[in-house]
């Protein structure tokens, strides 16, 4: 016994609740006694067989080998008895309540933390970190634990003898203070269990925690790995645990769903939704995450008249999935009494509207068929797509909101109808008259948690279908890349099926471990962005970002400081994850290199210019400027901006002339530029956050062109700038704080005139090289460039136009006259330009 406080606080094992079932599992192991009862069954069995055929096969001179076979059974029965008495009263013990009022602080464990300490103490003598974690590493969930965190189990033993014996540790120093436990089994909760023991061991064990840091394990990750192993053992033991009411509750009984009537015109339309729905046990997890909308959809249907569910959502979200859980908790009986012995049918509503020809037709049949399953008295029929079933009949002529009115308001029948959220706010939402029978239920994405329980039963089907192991840390991986990079589709589906292909990719290639890696090098040719660990040659050519940039732009060095800065941030990971990769306000006059350094951006971190989207703001300043980028509802339209987003939800968005569109627009990008997300005139979402966002601006050109002319760096004054546009009302403060940076642009010297020359007249002599023409690029050329392209107002956008009217032209004429023909060298000389 240890005193842990001066107020009578202690801890002992050996008194605590759990002892004599503790006891018992040092003496005689649980896995033992289990063993040896399934043999003793086995014999059981074996020797009844034998008297039978005895009895069936023999005459009756064979009475003294029967009679041996009986005392054998009896003694077999005799241990199995006590085997039976012995486990009963370990699973007594083992689930039993400890007082509230004890001051032994063992008593605040749970059993298998309990049984942890016994197990160290048993084969240690003593209590030390490591030593708990050898105990934790010889149990089954201790086993399963370590091997999904990508840990070999021996080797980490190996580890763990490694480390040198310090003094013996309290076993106060992985408990919380004991003020805090009594107060927490007050309120019922036991608050010490593995998962307080083992991530506190590494936190306050620096040689353990070396252990697992050299592994490059988190510990979120052993938190994480600890509630998947509890969640699979506890499952396994409720289910081998045949007594508890949940358990038979599955038994089902014999002839109560013999009351209900046959639907026979029903059955030629619809089909069993289990059937129609197949899926495992391991497939519902996806129900994990929708119990909450599942207890909704229970309680409407357990109504006594218009049990009538609606369930709205995106595809992807589990909203079949959802339906088919409910299956499964009536099959199991573990539904409200009201539902018991129901079926859920699906009506084949295609092809229910495709067998009539006309109006009458259609009307007949789906009286009929309506009046089938309202006498059957027991059927849930679910309509999926339920705007389309309501089009089609419409086409025929067909309302069916009053056709299904009386069937709507009966307690003899209930539907259960499925829509997405688009269709719902068009077609279903505006008819009053048949939403006032139905309740809406939203079908959302799972919690993060949730979402975790999903991936985890389904990555142990993957386990046991295709022998892989998919550990804690991919399971991760997947929900972050998921979340972060997959937009296509809805979570959990979206997870799954990363999951599922990434894990066939694995398969494929002959591995059994399904890595963190995979699953970045996937997302990532998916995507065509770099994930994952820096590899050499990404790496430089990250720590030299300004130097590329340079090669296409001249000057501007704090926009493109700040530019590198933060694509540095963002693919190292430490970046807001629910905005987009980086944002950026460029301010400064026309012409200084604001869409080319867009452009070279779009190339250096998406590998092609081409990823560049360009929007023209000035197009979007009117009122009707917000319905052109998000759609028009009303008139069934997409927004250009929705539809541009979807189909290339990787890239750089430039909004040139930001501050040109209307107000209303600029609220839909204050929300993009926070969220990373906005939301299209149908209620769908498109997400943003696989972009880079440049809005340009002209606002603030006067007064930056004024502090050049005093020869005043514009950026060394950008409050004053800043401050200038807000004043004239260009910009709300909450929309230039959520930019990552305000980067202004300074007019262009003499000198950088010159250089853009330089680099435009680079791609020119790139072009003619293709011809095996040799264009020399002098300063007498560069100089007239750079004089004839720059102009005042627009900076130098103009230079290439002037390339393009004056020496490219010269060119051609040169070539078509034959002055120059393939493999020739062309030099520009101080006379060929005096005309230009």
């Amino acid at each position: 016994m240890e005193k842990l406080d001066g107020k009578g606080a202690y801890f002992d094992i050996e008194r605590s609740g759990f002892a004599s079932a503790l006891w018992l599992d040092n003496i005689f192991p649980k896995k033992l006694r289990r063993a040896i009862a399934k043999f003793l069954d086995i014999l059981l069995i074996l020797s009844l067989g034998a008297i039978f055929m005895l009895i069936v096969g023999l005459s009756g001179g064979h009475t003294a080998v029967k009679g041996k076979l009986i005392d054998f059974i009896f003694l077999v029965l005799a241990f199995r008895l006590i085997i039976f008495c012995l486990e009963s009263f370990y699973l007594s013990k083992s689930t039993d309540e400890p007082p509230k009022e004890s001051r032994n602080i063992a008593d605040c464990l749970s059993f298998e933390a309990a049984s942890l300490f016994a197990k160290t103490l048993f084969r240690n003598k003593f209590i030390s970190g490591p030593n708990i974690l050898y105990a934790f590493s010889k149990t089954g969930v201790g086993i399963f634990a370590f091997s999904h965190l990508g840990v070999d189990v021996g080797e980490f033993r190996a580890g763990l003898s490694r480390i040198p014996e310090a003094a013996t540790a309290s076993p106060a120093d992985f408990f919380p203070p004991p003020e805090k436990i009594q107060e927490s089994r007050l309120k019922n909760k036991n608050t010490i269990g593995l998962n307080d023991i083992i991530p506190d061991i590494l936190e306050k064990d620096e040689n353990v925690s070396r252990l697992f840091f050299e592994r490059k394990i988190r510990k979120e990750d052993v938190r994480g790995a600890l509630e998947w192993a509890g969640a699979v053992f506890d499952k396994k033991e409720k289910e081998s645990r045949w007594w508890l009411e949940d358990n038979l509750a599955r038994i089902r009984g014999i002839g109560k769903d013999w009351a209900y009537g046959a639907t026979y015109l029903l059955d030629r339309y619809s089909r069993s939704f289990k059937s129609n729905h197949p899926v495992t046990e391991q497939r519902l997890s996806h129900f994990l995450g929708h119990q909450k909308q599942t207890g909704a959809i229970e309680s409407v249907l357990s109504r006594s008249s218009q049990a009538n569910v609606l369930i709205v959502g995106e595809p992807g979200t589990g909203k079949r999935t959802t339906i088919a859980g409910l299956d499964n908790m009536i099959g199991d009986g573990r539904a409200r009494p009201e539902l018991e012995y129901k079926r859920i049918m699906e009506l084949d509503a295609p092809s229910l509207v495709a067998s009539a020809k006309t109006k009458g037709e259609l009307e007949n049949l789906i009286i009929r068929i309506f009046n089938d399953a309202a006498k059957a008295g027991n059927i849930i029929l679910v309509i999926d797509n339920f705007a389309d079933f309501l089009n089609s009949a419409n086409a025929l002529g067909v309302s069916l909101a009053q056709l299904l009115n009386p069937y709507l308001q009966s307690s003899k029948l209930r539907v259960i109808a499925v829509s997405d959220s688009g269709n719902y706010k068009r077609f279903l939402q505006p008819d009053s008259g048949l939403m006032q029978y139905f309740e809406v239920i939203r079908a959302e994405e799972p919690e993060k948690d949730e979402l975790y329980q999903i991936l985890e039963e389904i990555a142990m089907e993957i386990e046991r279908k295709n022998g892989l192991l998919v550990p804690y840390q991919t399971i991760s991986e997947i929900i972050v890349s998921s979340d972060r990079y997959v937009t296509e589709g809805a979570l959990p589906e979206r997870a799954i099926d990363t999951m599922e292909v990434v894990s066939a990719r694995v398969s494929g290639a002959g591995r059994n471990v399904v890595l963190p890696q995979d699953v970045s090098d996937f997302i990532s040719e998916k995507i065509k962005m770099p994930l994952g660990p820096l590899k050499l040659e990404e790496r430089e050519r990250l720590m030299k970002l300004e130097e590329i940039i340079h090669k296409r732009v001249v000057d501007q060095e704090e926009a493109i400081g700040a530019i590198s800065a933060a694509v540095r941030r963002s693919r190292v990971g430490i970046g807001e994850s629910k905005k987009p990769i980086a944002s950026f306000l460029f301010l400064g006059p026309t012409g200084v290199g604001k869409t080319e350094t867009a452009k070279a951006l779009a190339e250096v971190y998406f590998g092609d210019d081409l990823a560049m989207t360009r929007f023209d703001m000035s197009e979007y300043q009117n009122e009707n400027g917000l319905e052109r980028l998000i759609g028009s509802f009303e008139r069934n339209e997409p927004g250009i901006l929705a539809a541009s987003m979807r189909d290339k939800p990787y890239g750089l968005l430039v909004l040139d002339e930001f501050e040109k569109c209307d107000q209303k627009v600029k609220d839909l990008f204050l929300q993009i530029l926070d969220e990373g997300f906005f939301a299209d005139a149908f209620g769908k979402k498109v997400f943003l956050r696989n972009n880079i966002i440049i809005a340009t601006s002209n606002a603030g050109s006067r007064l930056i062109w004024e502090m050049a002319k005093k020869g005043i760096d514009p950026s060394t004054l950008k409050e004053t700038i800043i401050d200038e546009i807000q004043k004239a009302g260009v910009f709300k403060a909450e929309l230039l704080n959520r930019f990552d940076g305000l980067i202004i642009f300074h007019h262009l010297t003499p000198e950088h005139l010159k250089k853009i020359a330089a680099l435009m007249l680079g791609k020119l002599k790139k072009r003619l090289k293709e011809k095996e023409i040799d264009f020399i690029i002098n300063d007498i050329l560069i100089e007239k460039v750079a004089e004839i392209g720059y102009d005042p107002v627009f900076g130098a956008r103009p230079m290439q136009r002037a390339i393009s009217d004056h020496i490219e032209k010269k060119i051609s004429e040169w070539l078509i006259g034959g002055r120059i023909e393939r493999g020739m060298k062309i030099e520009f000389k101080k006379e060929d330009l005096e005309e230009i």
